[in-house]
């Protein structure tokens, strides 16, 4: 009989964390506030805190809640004009994914493509570069919705400078591993995953690197962004007469699947 996981709410997780992050910024110790002033201090530092936490207050649009409820499709996309909220649904789908808990909703995640969720799985990111689309964009959008260093997350760096990986700390010890459009093509082969998210329309040799990535476990791969650029796309993801994969277009409710 296979292990059952014990899962671990993720508000009373996030809670504790933020608890004792507050402490030891306030008092540079794991204690609680001695006097009136310390109370005030310290409620001060945990209100900030929790006002930083927007993905508990994510109110998904039609749309985006459309996107979210597709997770069953192993391929799938939110695709529409600049500033309609797409970054901020795949942020929100990738954390769901890595932590096995939609934050907004507490619905739980059971399986990530064909694959039972379990702690420390592998998801990549892909921008167009590291500086404008991770370092300018993403990353600061991944620190709204959630104070990652609050939490325990580590950031692993190139060059001691660029991000490159994000990794959860103990239950989830999911990893988000950062990769750019204009990187070696060679640098994103011969990883395994258990998902993905493009923001923005990714080159063809990517797609195809990282989809090949997903196929031991199934895993699903969602993209998000404006279809101005890559063609190809038209071709392989995009619903049309052409597709060499089936697509559905959602337009309304009927079309769930």
């Amino acid at each position: 009989m296979p292990h059952k996981i014990e899962r671990v709410p993720f508000r009373a997780w996030l809670g504790q964390k933020l608890a004792l992050y507050a402490k030891k910024k306030c008092f540079n110790d794991d204690r609680d506030a001695r006097n009136p002033e310390e109370i005030q201090e310290l409620a001060d530092e945990l209100r900030q805190l929790w006002n930083r936490c927007k993905i508990l207050t994510y109110q998904p649009t039609l749309k985006q809640d459309w996107f979210h409820r597709s997770r069953a499709a192993q391929i799938r996309g939110l695709f529409a004009p600049n500033q309609r909220g797409k970054t901020t649904a795949g942020i929100a789908e990738l954390f769901a994914l890595g932590i096995g808990e939609e934050p907004w909703s507490g619905r739980i995640i059971e399986k990530v493509g064909k694959t039972n969720w379990k702690p420390g799985m592998r998801f990549f990111v892909g921008a167009k570069d590291y500086m404008g689309g991770h370092n300018e964009v993403i990353l600061p959008k991944m620190d709204e919705m959630l104070p990652l260093e609050a939490i325990g997350c580590e950031f692993v760096k190139q060059s001691g400078r660029i991000t490159h990986k994000i990794r959860f700390p103990d239950p989830y010890r999911c990893t988000f591993k950062l990769l750019s459009y204009d990187q070696d093509v060679h640098k994103s082969e011969g990883m395994t995953w258990n998902g993905g998210w493009f923001d923005e329309p990714p080159p063809f040799h990517l797609y195809v690197s990282c989809r090949r990535g997903c196929v031991r476990h199934a895993a699903p791969v969602f993209f998000t962004g404006t279809p101005l650029e890559e063609p190809w796309m038209y071709d392989e993801i995009f619903p049309c007469e052409n597709a060499k994969a089936p697509s559905v277009h959602i337009d309304q409710v009927g079309d769930l699947r």
